[in-house]
């Protein structure tokens, strides 16, 4: 029988000739009674496992616990939270631009509708659609810690800034994105490459990863409304429409954003990709709830963003 061998940065125990985690056997017997009861479920979950694997890793996750999942230093932890952060952030973007797609097509059928046409708005997005999808390819790969993916999201996030100008010489959006393409190239440096290996994506398996995929996600598409506010903005100050004090208080971050968008969007990138690297290393046992505490205030507060700018638009509509 082989005893159980430390993989990757972390260091892991894993059993097998492709490592698989001691955690993710101790997951696949959870329920299960007798010795051979848990290694039927484990080698039901895992088939490639042998007999003698499953015996080792089950023994070794009743023996010490505390080791199927490590807990690495913030340093290390650090090295991780950057691919895994930045794959977070371009999920968001991508279903972001994706939405933006969807009513702007939702737009576009009711001037046609009405005979009127919009000269160009349907390349735009086009290329929206296109920006979105691969912002969300870029994500999923950063998210399975795929060396492809580095660089994509240099290509895209370039692209991102091209597209951007469009919009305007400079803002948050286009900021962002710069900020995005040289955090994509500094994921090919050593210390970022390690977690791109067979070794380190199991290694990174072990960690408490949904929750804190979940917090940069929900904290960027806050971020990604903010970026659209100022097109509502404007709709508000040529209708005249009334504000409440959601939308008005939403308004005066979008400002505040747009103002100091040079230095903001890089802080804010780097915030949010490290400010809550320490889910990662949240207890085993504790991970399920933190999980869903995380994605219930973030879905709260998105709601919350959204309801504050489409408020005064129907009401602006109820008028007309």
């Amino acid at each position: 029988m082989t005893d159980p061998r430390p993989i990757g940065p972390t260091g892991v125990p894993c059993v097998g000739d492709a490592p698989l985690t001691v955690f993710a056997i101790a997951r696949a017997i959870e329920g299960a009674g007798l010795l051979p009861e848990k290694i039927d479920a484990a080698r039901r979950a895992h088939p490639t496992l042998t007999e003698d694997d499953a015996r080792a890793a089950i023994e070794l996750a009743e023996r010490e616990p505390a080791s199927l999942a490590p807990r690495p230093g913030l340093a290390l932890l650090a090295t991780l939270a950057l691919p895994l952060g930045v794959g977070s952030i371009a999920f968001a973007v991508g279903s972001g631009l994706l939405a933006t797609v969807v009513l702007g097509v939702v737009g576009l059928l009711a001037l046609r509708a009405h005979g009127e046409s919009a000269p160009g708005f349907p390349t735009a997005l086009a290329l929206r659609a296109l920006c979105g999808a691969l912002f969300l390819v870029v994500g999923v790969g950063l998210a399975r810690l795929s060396k492809w993916a580095r660089g994509l999201l240099v290509v895209v996030a370039v692209g991102g800034i091209v597209a951007a100008q469009t919009t305007s010489p400079v803002n948050f959006g286009a900021l962002a994105c710069g900020a995005l393409a040289v955090l994509g190239v500094l994921l090919f440096l050593p210390a970022m490459n390690r977690w791109f290996t067979l070794e380190g994506r199991v290694s990174a398996s072990a960690l408490s990863c949904r929750p804190y995929h979940a917090a940069v996600a929900w904290m960027s598409l806050l971020g990604f409304s903010f970026g659209v506010t100022g097109a509502f903005k404007r709709l508000f100050q040529e209708t005249g429409v009334a504000l409440p004090a959601t939308t008005q208080m939403l308004l005066v971050i979008s400002d505040f954003l747009t103002d100091f968008a040079f230095a903001l969007a890089p802080l804010t990138v780097l915030a949010v990709i490290f400010g809550f690297s320490p889910l990662l290393r949240v207890d085993v046992e504790r991970r399920r709830g933190v999980f869903w505490a995380v994605n219930v205030a973030g879905f709260v507060a998105f709601v919350v963003v959204v309801w504050a700018l489409v408020l005064p638009v129907v009401q602006l509509m109820q008028r007309l």
